[in-house]
């Protein structure tokens, strides 16, 4: 009889549900080889959970190090525009999406008007974002492409240090990584819902940034 990792395998190159989506995160096939674009194991993968835990642990540990810095830049606009949005149900500026100040506010509304609480989430979508980076390069170049990614995502300090301020960057490339993840399971069936994921993070990331619309 079939075994329960060929059955798993089966599944996962029909497309359907969610490893139809995103199914190089699933586990390996037994014996497989990690040629590019094969399914993939982040599950099994320690290199990969070490990287994450990493990411984790830097970013987690700079907002500890720092966790209330003067708003530089726009961060006082975005806090108030979400205190705003929290309390009012709207802002009152009309240049930017209301994507991220929407967000803000979705923690506001729970954790209360602390910037802290709101960096604190911005560190695990960070994480996240790392994740999402070492899939992209995992499908397109293989194992050693997807850790390599991953490695060089969670020690770049641009991402490290974005992810503790009140700046939309860390949100919207999360967006961006999730459409194109979907995106590159393209190939065989049930496209046309792959599509409709991707558009939905791509929908999503216009929101937080307009100048998605330029691609």
């Amino acid at each position: 009889g079939l075994r329960i990792h060929d059955l798993a395998n089966r599944a996962a190159k029909t497309g359907s549900g969610f490893r139809g989506h995103f199914g190089w995160l699933s586990y390996p096939e037994q014996g497989g080889s990690r040629e590019p674009g094969s399914r993939g194991g982040c599950v099994r993968d320690p290199v990969l959970w070490i990287a994450l835990l990493l990411a984790l642990a830097l970013r987690a540990g700079l907002l500890l190090l720092y966790p209330y810095l003067p708003g530089l830049g726009d961060e006082s606009l975005h806090y108030v525009m979400a205190v705003l949005v929290e309390q009012l149900g709207h802002g009152v500026m009309g240049h930017w999406g209301p994507g991220y100040e929407v967000f803000l506010a979705s923690i506001f509304s729970a954790a209360g008007p602390d910037p802290w609480a709101a960096k604190a989430v911005q560190v695990f979508v960070s994480t996240a974002s790392v994740l999402l980076i070492w899939a992209i390069a995992y499908r397109a170049g293989g194992q050693r492409a997807g850790r390599i990614a991953a490695f060089l995502a969670a020690v770049y300090p641009s991402l490290v240090a974005y992810a503790t301020y009140l700046y939309s960057e860390t949100l919207f490339l999360a967006l961006i990584l999730a459409g194109m993840t979907a995106l590159f399971g393209l190939s065989g069936e049930r496209t046309r819902l792959r599509c409709v994921v991707a558009g939905i993070f791509f929908g999503l990331a216009t929101l937080t940034r307009s100048l998605v619309l330029y691609f």
